[in-house]
């Protein structure tokens, strides 16, 4: 459908239909499984660290001493494996895997342009129509998304969800990709992304009875450990905490604790962010040349709840004159142009 169309008024979480309540119920229990892990780590090397999971960043040295210390015992004669255990694991990780690359892929997309507009919402078309052109040309076919608040508590949700809070005026802030555009979502999603890699990695090595082949700087030590506890009570002991060396994880380990706290407080504020109502929608699709002009008509008098549009709001407008990227912000938004 070609020109602007308002699309309601809704909550947030509406326009992020892929981070469904159960796949962000799969990233807790992912980062809990390492939070739960570290804690049982740290008390068996008797360090204070924050209470939140660990990462190693090992040096070539060390990799190839733990890796030959888990790849003895795996290969043991004594090693009794539950396959059809390991294989539900691998076949829900490759779920998880699936859902979240769909995720990261939509969101590297390049070439939106990202504005913010604070003000009256009856200048917001023409300051669109002034500050676009020196990204589009008139012609050019664009595809777009408009998300408004006229309240603190809205307004103050989109601002945290795409890192503009209290704009001022209209701001073409560049164009740059969708992760860009997510600063609280980005991280997040390429963290947990990375750490369901490893745990495949794992739980594939464990499936196939060869050892684990480890990330050549990367070692996700807490998920190992939580995978060998699952898998046998026997095998987990053998392979105790306080066999590692302190001076080869405190630092790496105080690190990503650090990074791990924060994805795990961005993942404490999404399903609050999403539940937050008042978030007034449009989307336009059409020349370059009438999107301004198209905003300026339909808030010309009133904001859609009934409010003069003389009244301040808070908007954020990502476009986009590349086909490709249009689909992405369709699939990501859940938008049909």
């Amino acid at each position: 459908m070609s020109g602007l169309t308002y699309l309601g008024e809704s909550s947030l979480g509406v326009y992020f239909p892929l981070f469904t309540p159960e796949l962000l119920a799969e990233a807790d229990a992912n980062l809990q499984t390492q939070l739960s892990a570290s804690v049982a780590l740290s008390a068996g090397l008797n360090v204070s660290l924050p209470t939140v999971g660990m990462l190693l960043e090992l040096d070539a040295e060390a990799v190839a001493r733990i890796q030959g210390e888990i790849g003895a015992a795996l290969t043991g004669p004594s090693l009794n494996v539950d396959l059809s255990a390991t294989l539900a694991l691998i076949e829900q990780l490759n779920s998880e895997i699936s859902a979240f690359l769909n995720i990261s892929s939509l969101m590297a997309s390049g070439g939106v342009a990202f504005m913010s507009y604070g003000g009256p919402a009856s200048s917001v078309g023409a300051d669109i129509a002034s500050g676009t052109d020196s990204i589009w040309n008139p012609t050019d076919i664009v595809n777009a998304l408009i998300l408004g608040a006229n309240s603190g508590l809205s307004e103050s949700a989109i601002g945290i969800m795409f890192g503009q809070t209290s704009p001022s005026g209209f701001t073409l802030i560049g164009v740059e990709s969708l992760s860009v555009c997510l600063p609280l979502l980005g991280p997040f999603v390429f963290s947990v992304l990375a750490d369901l890699y490893v745990k495949l990695q794992l739980a594939i090595g464990f499936n196939l009875n060869i050892g684990v082949t480890l990330p050549s700087v990367q070692l996700s030590l807490e998920l190992a450990l939580s995978i060998l506890a699952a898998l046998n009570a026997d095998l987990a002991v053998a392979i105790t905490p306080p066999s590692i060396s302190l001076s080869v994880v405190i630092e790496a380990m105080v690190n990503f604790q650090l990074s791990l706290q924060l994805y795990l407080n961005i993942l404490l504020q999404l399903p609050g962010l999403f539940s937050t109502a008042g978030i007034f929608a449009w989307k336009y699709s059409g020349p370059s040349s009438g999107f301004g002009p198209a905003l300026t008509s339909a808030l010309a008098t009133n904001w859609p709840d009934g409010s003069p549009s003389s009244g301040s709001v808070d908007m954020i407008i990502l476009g986009t004159n590349v086909s490709a990227t249009a689909v992405s912000i369709g699939s990501l938004f859940g938008l049909t142009w």
